[in-house]
């Protein structure tokens, strides 16, 4: 029986973290989304992201893009991975853990593996 993988929405800005968080999770069974405001990082170019979406950090709500983001592609969980987007989707968790589970590097890794599985 073959499971569909679940879908991770990561955000974040720096490039050598999102490669790092692919590089330790691509062989669990999760597929990919990436939401950024840098152009440039390199992750977007990784071959374990299905999609790369982007916003304006000045003049969008990330919280109202996430939600779009979760929606349109059935998002399974939402991962921040920078300072400001953990920031932002720690301030907003409760209305986003509406549409999909945050995963937060600010929680016990042990109870985010149990929550995964």
């Amino acid at each position: 029986m073959d499971t569909a993988p679940r879908l991770i929405l990561l955000i974040g800005y720096d490039s050598n973290i999102a490669l790092g968080v692919l590089a330790c999770l691509r062989n669990q069974g999760f597929s990919f989304y990436l939401l950024l405001h840098n152009k440039k990082n390199a992750a977007r170019c990784s071959r374990y992201i299905k999609k790369t979406f982007y916003y304006n950090a000045e003049n969008d709500s990330l919280k109202d893009k996430i939600i779009q983001i979760v929606k349109e592609c059935k998002i399974d969980f939402i991962m921040p991975y920078d300072e400001l987007e953990t920031r932002e989707v720690t301030i907003h968790q409760s209305e986003l853990s509406k549409y999909a589970p945050c995963l937060l590097g600010t929680k016990n890794p042990i109870l985010i593996l149990a929550f995964i599985n």
